[in-house]
């Protein structure tokens, strides 16, 4: 999408108190995700801000070209903090009576035993990136998982790339 598309597409909602928290929102269909979402930006003073605008556009088009071969990486790393929380993680709901260990009662009770299952069990909530920072193209995406469900899972993409996880 050019940058006149992104504008045209979102939505600019003025903070009037302080014009530089304003936000940007503009809803796309990522076929990566296969469903739609609404992305939020934030602290963007008008739509005249540049390197902004730009860093803006280019966020919009990583999502909407966001590699395939990236699923790995997710579905590795959502397995590993699956495994990382189940491990450290005594669950009050959970029963433990039959099993040798509470991790197997965990994975038992969350009905996940292997990568794909964990990748299934997360849904994606949010969609976000502070603008202030234009340095490189990086923005956030929020999982909810049913392991986790305070704190869920945010990934951190920089430059196209999976960059972190918290």
């Amino acid at each position: 999408m050019t940058k006149q598309e992104v504008i045209e597409k979102g939505q600019f909602e003025v903070n009037e108190r302080h014009a530089e928290y304003s936000e940007f929102k503009i809803r796309l269909y990522l076929q990566f995700f296969r469903q739609e979402h609404e992305v939020q930006f934030f602290q963007l003073p008008s739509l005249d801000s540049e390197p902004q605008i730009t860093l803006i556009s280019d966020i919009v088009n990583d999502l909407l070209n966001f590699d395939s071969a990236n699923e790995e990486w997710l579905k590795d790393e959502i397995w590993r903090h699956f495994n990382v929380c189940i491990e450290n993680t005594s669950y009050g709901m959970v029963p433990d009576e039959g099993f040798d260990n509470e991790v197997d009662a965990n994975r038992a009770y969350f009905k996940i035993q292997n990568r794909d299952d964990a990748y299934r069990a997360v849904n994606l909530t949010e969609i976000w990136t502070d603008v202030g920072f234009t340095k490189s193209r990086y923005f956030n995406l929020w999982f909810d998982c049913p392991w986790e469900d305070e704190h869920g899972i945010k990934i951190g993409v920089e430059n196209g790339k999976l960059h972190s996880i918290e």
